[in-house]
């Protein structure tokens, strides 16, 4: 029997933020439970990928390192036994800046400025204890088909070791900002080589 593998990508949970990156913690949870009542269960991105799972498999991920994803996801995900996968833009999360970038940056200023908090490394560290992957999302979120040879290798490096060093794990998946992605971009370097 072969696996049946689904990866849902989200960024951020509110109540109130009508962001087309974020959804209500109440959708998140009917969209997470419907799954897990029909027999899926839940693996990191990194599992769903290379361990050759079995039967329904749900793998949940999160872009970008929102705080609402601790603070909201978490507990849901929690209850129903499941892990999940968030990819980090480590720059924002070093520095614990908003996180602010083209298509999200518009809402800097405005009423829902604090759904852009990122989450803190210590957070992730709790994440990561309890079974959820951390990975990379690069350094600065950039468009990486835009960048040279030499600040693509820097951002998919500095997010590397950044990861690993505040999570004192390996790092062994990556997420294209905007799923902004070339042949050269994938043919890069691979990643353990560059550090």
């Amino acid at each position: 029997m072969g696996a049946d593998v689904l990866v849902l990508c989200y960024h951020a949970l509110s109540p109130t933020w009508t962001a087309a990156l974020s959804t209500t913690p109440e959708r998140f949870e009917r969209q997470i439970m419907s799954l897990v009542r029909r027999g899926y269960r839940g693996v990191t991105f990194t599992d769903a990928v290379t361990a050759a799972p079995r039967g329904r498999v749900l793998c949940v991920t999160f872009d970008d390192a929102f705080r609402s994803v601790y603070e909201l996801a978490r507990p849901i995900l929690e209850k129903l036994g499941l892990p999940a996968t968030v990819f980090v833009p480590t720059d924002f999360i070093s520095e614990q800046r908003t996180l602010a970038w083209q298509g999200v940056a518009h809402w800097v200023g405005s009423a829902h400025e604090h759904e852009l908090a990122p989450m803190s490394w210590e957070q992730m560290r709790t994440l990561a204890e309890s079974g959820w992957e951390i990975g990379s999302h690069t350094g600065s979120h950039p468009r990486l088909t835009a960048l040279e040879q030499p600040s693509l290798e820097d951002e998919l490096r500095r997010s590397k070791a950044a990861c690993e060093r505040s999570l004192r794990r390996v790092c062994s998946s990556l997420a294209y900002p905007y799923g902004d992605v070339d042949e050269r971009v994938v043919l890069r370097p691979p990643i353990a080589l560059l550090g």
